[in-house]
């Protein structure tokens, strides 16, 4: 029997989210696994890996097809076993990427922030109708992805009003701002960033 490359099975997530990006930027139906990568990859670190990959993309303007990946990697429900990844993401590993952004050139950070903000956008946006749509048609009232979104929203506008003082922050809580669709679907933000 061969021995098992521990390192190749450790790397398979990013493996799985680079083939995803590249299957959509060839016009190709992408697949990711997100509960088989969760299996190998904590949430905090499988997120981080997602947003690397994302960076990379995003950064040779594949913006439409990262932000569609993220979007389904953050707001879509799946088994009870698997937590929910888009809390996750905005309160656990959010604070990490502004503290890497606020490290980069000041057009490097413009272009990182807007990815971000994009990102954050899009999967709020996703959360928002999904818990609508369950609400509307289920009568249910549970968070389906760990909390509501207008819960979530409220606590990023808190956590990107504390920081304020980095620059990063300060740009994605502007960026954010200033999106009409963003702002269009939660109206209190701006009121919440600048309590």
């Amino acid at each position: 029997m061969a021995p098992v490359n521990l390192h190749s099975w450790e790397e398979q997530p990013k493996q799985d989210i680079h083939d995803a990006i590249t299957a959509a930027s060839g016009q190709k139906v992408p697949s990711l696994n997100v509960e088989k990568c969760l299996r190998i990859s904590p949430p905090t670190k499988f997120l981080k890996i997602l947003w690397s990959e994302i960076i990379i993309s995003g950064s040779m303007r594949e913006i439409a097809i990262v932000k569609r990946l993220a979007t389904f990697v953050l707001a879509t429900p799946r088994s009870s076993q698997t937590p929910p990844l888009l809390p996750i993401f905005l309160h656990l590993v959010l604070p990490s990427l502004i503290s890497n952004i606020d490290s980069q050139q000041p057009a490097e950070q413009n272009v990182t922030a807007d990815i971000l903000a994009i990102i954050i956008s899009s999967a709020l946006t996703a959360a928002a109708h999904l818990d609508w749509a369950v609400r509307t048609t289920c009568g249910e009232h549970r968070p389906i992805l760990g909390q509501h979104s207008p819960a979530m929203v409220r606590q990023l506008a808190a956590g990107l009003r504390a920081q304020k003082a980095r620059p990063a922050g300060k740009l994605v809580g502007q960026k954010l701002a200033t999106s009409q669709g963003f702002v269009t679907n939660f109206p209190f933000f701006v009121k919440e960033l600048n309590a």
